[in-house]
């Protein structure tokens, strides 16, 4: 490999080192945001938040041009290109669980009954810390190798499923608590977007899971519902 191609390679890998952390570093602060079970965020969180947003969605298109560059200029074999389109979809994976977890932040300001909201604050922790478990193992997958991590986050993916259909079906077991109807639906569509956008994100950490295991197995195990016996 020449030094050009590989210094290329390497910087395209350390971008997604740092935009992987901070991907992980949002999710974080959105996890404590959800653990106060308040529906009023302070600025300095929201700018906080907002900081990030933009350095993930500038990353996003940096890493996007260096892998264009990268194969125009250096024209990789099979296993770097590998390497190299792997980046570009996990690349595009992390950017969109970025928009996921901002727009929920947007979703829980618009929240007008605090105490709905608290009520289920617990199981929306519960739904989002196995998803940040998700997109931990996935990345480690994909920066380390690991095909046993990329195979725990795909199989299971169906639990952040089952636990957000048990949210909607407590929801709506619950909707004729509160006298505010106009209010009650508004907190059930905000927590209800809140549920799609975390379990979207499993789904993007699953993505990644898979873009790993191409990565260093060159095997695309896409839309499919189970993986190969022989692949386990």
């Amino acid at each position: 490999m020449s030094i050009k191609k590989e210094s290329a390679i390497q910087a395209i890998t350390q971008d997604m080192k740092t935009f992987s952390t901070l991907t992980l570093e949002q999710l974080n602060h959105f996890m404590e945001i959800i653990q106060t079970g308040e529906v009023k965020i302070d600025k300095e969180t929201l700018r906080l938040m907002e900081d990030i947003e933009n350095k993930l969605d500038n990353f996003e298109v940096k890493i996007s041009d260096r892998v264009i560059n990268t194969i125009t200029l250096y024209n990789p074999i099979a296993t770097d290109l590998r390497k190299v389109m792997s980046a570009y979809r996990l690349s595009d994976y992390l950017e969109r669980i970025g928009d996921l977890t901002f727009s929920s932040i947007n979703h829980i300001q618009q929240i007008k009954n605090q105490d709905m909201f608290g009520k289920f604050t617990k199981l929306l922790e519960k739904m989002l810390n196995t998803s940040i478990e998700m997109v931990k193992r996935a990345i480690i997958s994909y920066n380390y190798a690991d095909k046993e991590y990329a195979v725990w986050v795909i199989e299971n993916d169906e639990r952040v499923d089952k636990l957000h259909q048990k949210l909607v079906e407590r929801l709506v077991k619950k909707s004729d608590m509160e006298k505010d109807v106009k209010q009650l639906m508004m907190t059930f569509l905000s927590i209800r977007n809140i549920v799609s956008n975390i379990e979207r994100i499993a789904d993007q950490a699953t993505n990644i899971a898979e873009a790993a295991i191409y990565s260093f197995e060159g095997i695309d195990v896409r839309h499919r519902k189970e993986l190969p016996d022989d692949f386990l």
